[in-house]
């Protein structure tokens, strides 16, 4: 997985852009992951219809992706207290 975001960032470095992950489930077995880099949400209208956001940030090689998995809809991050390390979730 490191060698294809980094192929992926290297092949699109963009400073400006939102860079997202988005890791589907197909079934126990075997998932989809999918790149995105571009001046707005992949999802941008899901989310704002939904009203979620991304739950999880990672910075993957300096640059911070969006991490989507599908549990957006139904959690909130609505707080982070990163002096101890700890994310709270509330329920949608």
């Amino acid at each position: 997985m490191e060698n294809i975001v980094d192929s992926f960032l290297k092949d699109n470095n963009c400073d400006n852009y939102i860079h997202e992950l988005y890791i589907d489930k197909l079934d126990p077995h075997n998932f989809q992951i999918i790149l995105y880099q571009g001046k707005e949400s992949l999802t941008k209208d899901e989310n704002k219809g939904y009203n979620q956001k991304s739950l999880i940030v990672s910075k993957i090689k300096g640059v911070d992706f969006n991490i989507y998995s599908g549990v957006e809809r139904y959690f909130s991050n609505f707080e982070n207290d990163s002096s101890k390390n700890k994310i709270h979730w509330q329920m949608i």
